[in-house]
């Protein structure tokens, strides 16, 4: 017996399948990062990975633009604070 997803994760479900880059709006995003760090990128303005879909979570893994997009930060977001996710290939350019 597995667990049910929510409609919200069931909604990402493809951009996990595809392995796309995907761009996160989260609601009510308080950024505590320090000014010497980039930015938290809830808002839309970072670049993710899907890692995990649970039941009503899941896991973002933060690429770094400054090291070729490896791999960084990992975040667990509820999907019902998900306002809006955009997702596509990830073209990296090496020179």
């Amino acid at each position: 017996m597995g667990f049910v997803k929510c409609e919200c994760c069931e909604e990402f479900q493809r951009y996990y399948e595809r392995n796309e880059a995907v761009r996160v709006w989260v609601r009510d995003v308080v950024d505590y990062t320090p000014a010497n760090q980039p930015p938290f990128g809830l808002d839309g303005s970072g670049v993710f990975r899907i890692a995990e879909i649970g039941c009503n979570c899941m896991v973002l893994i933060m690429l770094n633009p400054e090291e070729n997009y490896s791999p960084w930060r990992e975040y667990v977001v509820k999907c019902k604070d998900i306002v809006a996710m955009r997702g596509g290939p990830l073209n990296i350019n090496n020179g």
